[in-house]
């Protein structure tokens, strides 16, 4: 019985670096993943408010353009 102990532990030591070094290489996996969501996310966000400061440019110079037409109605 104690050997059997003794041989699994001395097993499980063996095994020990290489299961550490695989859970450090799956965590920097998912780190890695989880940041590149966060980058495409802010990305799409930084579109679409690129996509309402245009419209909000064009709102404007329709404006400006029609009171320059109203200017040059007056004068």
């Amino acid at each position: 019985m104690e050997l059997a102990i003794l041989s699994f532990l001395s097993l499980f030591m063996s095994f020990l670096p290489i299961l550490l070094i695989l859970i450090f290489v799956i965590a920097i996996i998912r780190y890695t993943q989880r940041q590149e969501k966060r980058a495409i996310e802010r990305l799409e966000a930084e579109r679409q408010a690129a996509l309402l400061q245009e419209a909000q440019f064009n709102v404007l110079m329709e404006r400006l353009d029609r009171i320059e037409e109203k200017l040059e109605i007056h004068n």
